[in-house]
């Protein structure tokens, strides 16, 4: 397939393609992996619970948090540069509803293969 192509079944019998083949064909999972992208933080920081999801292929660290504020350890351990966004919230902004393209146009952190960052988040609202 192309670069970027996401095909949607992986095929391990000979149905229509061959075993383990699949037909090169850009389907529906681009778009909504380009929609998660858009949608979703990469990285998701209870400030009141004080926990941290990372929904990447990224190490998040929960260094200290104040429920007001976070500071996190985010490591990239793979062979490509992470480019990923951080959404911290109090139980106050759970209460207000989220809107389409939530993360678009928003600066992200980006990680080179295998970099470190230390960094501090608050809430957006």
């Amino acid at each position: 397939m192309h670069d970027g192509w996401i095909n949607e079944r992986v095929s391990t019998t000979d149905w229509f393609e061959g075993i383990g083949e699949i037909f090169p064909g850009s389907t529906w999972a681009e778009t909504d992996l380009l929609l998660t992208i858009k949608e979703l933080p990469g990285i998701y920081v209870d400030l009141e619970k004080k926990t941290v999801c990372t929904f990447d292929q990224l190490q998040t660290e929960l260094i200290s948090c104040n429920g007001k504020s976070a500071k996190l350890k985010i490591t990239n351990p793979t062979k490509a540069v992470a480019r990923v966004s951080v959404l911290a919230e109090t139980a106050k902004d759970k209460l207000k509803p989220w809107t389409e393209n939530r993360f678009y146009g928003k600066k992200g952190i980006e990680l080179k293969p295998g970099e470190t960052k230390v960094i501090s988040v608050n809430s957006e609202k």
